[in-house]
């Protein structure tokens, strides 16, 4: 297993995400700007996400990991055992977030 997918975590939790980016220390591990200021905050301190800033924060990771990986999306060095997802499953969320492969 690479020092990535074994700093990342295999969660959707948006703050473990940004957390595991940081640990990973690669290049362009940059996290949308609305997880490094949230905007709103629940009564408990817990910083809250809107759905966009979720669904947001998902695309730029599945760039990422497609970019990380020359674009390869299944195999030992794909983007889907990166992610901890079947590549089936990458796929649909590819095709779901409209990311295509550059030309």
């Amino acid at each position: 297993m690479d020092t990535m997918s074994a700093t990342l975590p295999h969660s959707r939790n948006p703050h473990q995400i940004h957390n595991g980016l940081a640990a990973a220390g690669k290049p362009g591990s940059d996290v949308p700007e609305s997880v490094e200021r949230p905007r709103r905050t629940h009564p408990s301190g817990h910083a809250i996400l809107t759905d966009e800033e979720i669904r947001n924060l998902e695309r730029e990771n599945l760039v990422r990991a497609l970019e990380v990986c020359n674009w390869r999306i299944q195999g030992a060095q794909g983007a889907a055992e990166l992610l901890g997802v079947r590549p089936s499953t990458l796929r649909d969320r590819m095709r779901a977030f409209g990311i295509q492969r550059p030309t």
